[in-house]
C-alpha cells in the first residue's frame, strides 16, 4: 500500500535547505546540515505515502511562545479524505517524524522541531513521544499487543511496526462485531497496553475491519497528540478524518 521513501542519502538532497546556523545559535534559523541528516536517518526505511518531508524556519505566525532556535516540520503527499486509512495514516506518519526526530534533536542535531504541519492533520505543537531505550525486540512486543487483545475476544488480530525511532505497532483487527470490538480494544485491551506501549513505543496505529473487509475503525497517536475515525454506526464523538 505504501511506497518507500528514498535513502538517506537522497532524502538529505531532497530536504529544503536556505543557509545554515551554528550549533545553539540564537534566534529562529533555517535548518541546518546535522538538522538534515537527523531527519534522513529518521525517514530512513519508513513507507509511507508522504511526498516529501522537510525541515523550514519557524514562520513568524508560529513564533510566539515557541523557544528560539527550533525549526518547522513540513510533511507533504496527496492523499484522498475519503480514503480514511492512508489519510489518517499520513498524519499518524507525519506525527511519529516529528516526534522521533525530537527524542534524538538535543543529542544528534542543531536545533529541534517546535511545530508540525502535515497533509491531514493540519498544524500543532511538536513534542517527543519519550519511548524509552534500549528497544524491546519486535517479537517480545508483538507477543504482549496480542496476548492484550486475545484477552478481551480480538483473536484475529496482526502486528507490524515502523521504526523511526523506537518501535510504532500497526495493529489490525478483523471482527464480525465491530461495535463490541471497538468498545473492547480502547476500554481494555488499550488500557492494559498503555504502560507498555508508553515505555517501547514511538506511537500506535489500530486499524479495525468487520467480517465483509471494510473498515469501520481507526485511532492513531503518537506522545499526546492523536487522531482517527470510526464509521457513524458506532456514534463516536466524530465520525470523518
Amino acid at each position: 500500500m505504501f511506497r518507500s521513501l528514498l535513502l538517506a542519502c537522497a532524502l538529505v538532497g531532497a530536504i529544503a535547505f536556505v543557509g545554515s546556523a551554528a550549533g545553539g545559535g540564537t534566534g529562529w534559523p533555517h535548518p541546518s546540515a546535522r538538522d538534515k541528516a537527523l531527519l534522513a536517518s529518521v525517514l530512513h526505511g519508513m513507507r509511507t505515502d508522504l511526498r516529501k518531508v522537510r525541515l523550514a524556519q519557524l514562520p513568524a505566525y508560529a513564533r510566539k511562545g515557541r523557544p528560539q532556535g527550533t525549526l518547522e516540520l513540513i510533511a507533504t503527499g496527496r492523499v484522498s479524505g475519503k480514503a480514511y486509512i492512508r489519510w489518517t495514516r499520513v498524519g499518524w506518519d507525519t506525527l511519529l517524524i516529528a516526534h522521533a526526530y525530537n527524542e534524538r534533536c538535543i543529542r544528534d542535531a542543531d536545533h529541534c522541531v517546535a511545530v508540525y504541519s502535515g497533509p491531514s492533520v493540519g498544524g500543532g505543537g511538536a513534542g517527543r513521544s519519550r519511548a524509552k531505550r534500549p528497544y524491546w525486540s519486535a517479537r517480545a512486543l508483538t507477543r504482549v499487543i496480542l496476548r492484550r487483545f486475545a484477552a478481551v475476544g480480538l483473536r484475529d488480530t496482526a502486528v507490524a511496526f515502523e521504526r523511526p525511532n523506537a518501535f510504532a505497532p500497526i495493529i489490525t483487527v478483523r471482527t464480525s462485531h465491530p461495535r463490541r470490538a471497538a468498545h473492547t480494544a480502547e476500554g481494555k485491551a488499550w488500557v492494559a497496553l498503555l504502560p507498555t506501549l508508553r515505555r517501547h513505543s514511538d506511537g500506535v496505529f489500530i486499524q479495525m475491519f468487520d467480517a465483509r473487509g471494510r473498515v469501520f475503525y481507526i485511532s492513531a497517536g503518537s506522545g499526546n497528540t492523536g487522531m482517527g475515525w470510526c464509521a457513524p454506526v458506532l456514534k463516536c464523538p466524530g465520525t470523518g478524518p
